[in-house]
């Protein structure tokens, strides 16, 4: 039992977790009964449910189950399965638990998502005597995201003489910076004794987090005046501190004398900060010096960056680049090249891709490639393929429809579009924000004025319920009333709004004034753009022009007069 049982443990150890399964499964055939060791072995190599409640029933047979470390080993097990039901019942079937059972079954909850059932037994530790190692606490550390209950660990921490244990103080400080706690974090950073590599990116990373990138920079530079080697990680998260493309080579720099420029994802990060600094040639430059090791995100990252400069056609020429070095397309990759075509309108090159895509066959096994077509042909005025991919998905979800009402929108069927979202609240999907703005502003070109107020009733309600009212959804409820001509209306919603109305939304309430011939509100909105931006000649035409058709030309003149002497400029 022995030799079989080393070969389970070796095999388990180095990761071949079928090969220690194929041992054991041999060992019970050739008779060897396995002892206690020979079972914690091979409950470390199990992945799959049912095969670990096959080998929990033989351990009960042979009444192991009772042994304090075959228990923690049957917990370990149905948690790496998911199964915290199976891990609770074990936990709570055992007479006799040390550190290791309840940090097991902690970790299990935390790891689960059920963070206050971690705290629950945290406390109930405690309580029943056992004292939490350094384990316990990074765990519950790892997963915490309520700094009030991260105080309390932090608290426990330091109580039980860990106030110097780096890992541990990398730990409480990283779950402030995360949880938002920038004062907090910086004085702890600054009381810890000894920072390494991992305090430091911890610090860095909060303050990039909080927009704050020269001080996550500053710190960059006093952690190496410290004499802390950066690595990988530092580099990336510092990277993403550059605003210029002066600072990314700085740092890119620093990235090359510190031998990590061989890291594909180092390199990944280098060509997203020269993106985002707006030098595509050195994005290139950098994708292209790494031609060997590049992988998905590499690739990803740069047909991004050619979208978003515009570059629709390099775009899709280094996307074919790809799938002829042999690198198979992934969803976020295809996603990417779809919605850049969406962008520019390009409807040849999404074809092509779309072609791409059935050759994966994603087009109905992935729900967000669909919707990114759909969303394409939407833009690029082909409705009825966009509402051919919509019928074919499973279970569209608020993605999809919203894709959809835009389109139908976009196309200019608003009945259609208003059909759309009552039949997807029938189904039961919630619609979000952008779903009202689509529904309201098609309700709006389609002139259903009373069904866009239902809308607009409904989005009041969802607003109560947690859908955030934004100043998009105020602009298409006055583009709504004013094109109906109810101007009262539409001043009434502009006064209320809890925004401060822009230029857009007074020109649309502007443009009812003129189609309905409201001078006195016509001057008011136009007043209010001319407040904003002096300089507009918009508000001044539109107002002219409904001086003219009242019969009041020479107001009108007067106004173009001003623009003639160059007191407005003509945009």
């Amino acid at each position: 039992v022995v030799i079989w049982t080393a070969m389970i443990t070796g095999y388990a150890k180095h990761g071949d977790f079928s090969r220690a399964i194929q041992f054991f499964a041999e060992m019970e055939r050739n008779h060897v009964l396995p002892d206690k060791i020979t079972y914690v072995a091979v409950l470390g190599a199990i992945q799959d449910l049912e095969q670990g409640r096959r080998i929990h029933v033989r351990i009960q047979e042979t009444g192991y189950d009772t042994d304090l470390v075959v228990a923690n080993a049957l917990m370990k097990m149905y948690a790496a399965c998911s199964s915290l039901a199976d891990a609770t019942r074990v936990f709570e079937a055992m007479d006799h638990r040390d550190v290791v059972s309840w940090t097991s079954i902690i970790a299990a909850n935390a790891r689960a998502g059920d963070f206050p059932a971690a705290m629950g037994l945290f406390r109930r530790m405690q309580l029943q005597g056992t004292r939490p190692n350094r384990i316990t606490l990074l765990e519950l550390l790892a997963w915490c995201d309520d700094p009030d209950e991260g105080a309390a660990i932090h608290e426990r921490a330091f109580a039980s003489g860990l106030r110097s244990d780096v890992p541990v103080c990398n730990a409480i400080l990283n779950m402030y910076a995360k949880a938002g706690r920038f004062e907090t974090a910086s004085e702890l950073f600054e009381r810890m004794p000894v920072r390494n590599a991992v305090s430091w990116t911890a610090m860095m990373a909060a303050m990039v987090r909080a927009g704050r990138h020269d001080d996550a920079l500053r710190l960059f530079r006093d952690m190496e005046d410290d004499g802390v080697e950066p690595d990988s990680i530092a580099f990336i998260t510092v990277i993403n501190a550059c605003s210029s493309a002066a600072t990314a080579r700085w740092i890119h720099g620093c990235i090359i004398r510190g031998g990590c420029d061989s890291d594909t994802a180092v390199s990944n990060a280098i060509i997203r900060a020269y993106a985002r600094c707006g030098s595509l040639k050195e994005a290139y430059r950098t994708f292209v010096e790494i031609k060997e090791r590049r992988d998905h995100v590499s690739w990803t990252t740069m047909i991004s960056a050619f979208a978003e400069f515009g570059r629709i056609k390099r775009c899709v020429q280094l996307f074919r680049e790809m799938l002829l070095e042999g690198v198979r397309a992934n969803e976020v990759t295809l996603i990417t090249v779809v919605n850049a075509c969406a962008g520019a309108s390009a409807i040849k090159e999404g074809r092509w891709i779309h072609d791409c895509v059935i050759g994966y066959q994603l087009e109905r096994s992935s729900s967000m490639v669909a919707t990114a077509l759909l969303d394409m042909y939407g833009k690029c005025g082909s409705l009825e393929v966009a509402a051919r991919i919509f019928g074919e998905l499973e279970q569209p979800d608020v993605v999809s429809w919203t894709s959809i009402i835009a389109a139908t929108a976009q196309n200019g069927d608003g009945s259609s579009a208003a059909r759309l979202f009552c039949a997807m609240q029938l189904e039961g999907v919630r619609p979000v924000d952008v779903t009202f703005v689509s529904v309201v502003a098609a309700c709006s070109h389609a002139g259903l004025v009373d069904l866009g107020k239902e809308f607009v009733t409904r989005l009041r309600k969802d607003h109560r319920e947690g859908i955030e009212l934004t100043l998009e959804h105020c602009g298409c409820i006055v583009d709504l009333l004013a094109r109906a001509g109810r101007l009262e209306e539409a001043e009434c919603v502009i006064d209320s709004m809890p925004f401060k109305p822009t230029p857009a939304v007074w020109m649309a309430f502007l443009a009812g004034c003129k189609a309905y011939e409201d001078i006195s509100r016509g001057q008011r909105a136009a007043a209010q753009i001319l407040g904003l931006d002096e300089k507009t000649t918009a508000a001044v035409i539109a107002l002219s022009s409904t001086y003219a058709a009242s019969d009041r030309r020479g107001d009108g003149e007067a106004l173009r007069g001003l623009m003639a002497d160059g007191c407005l400029k003509e945009e």
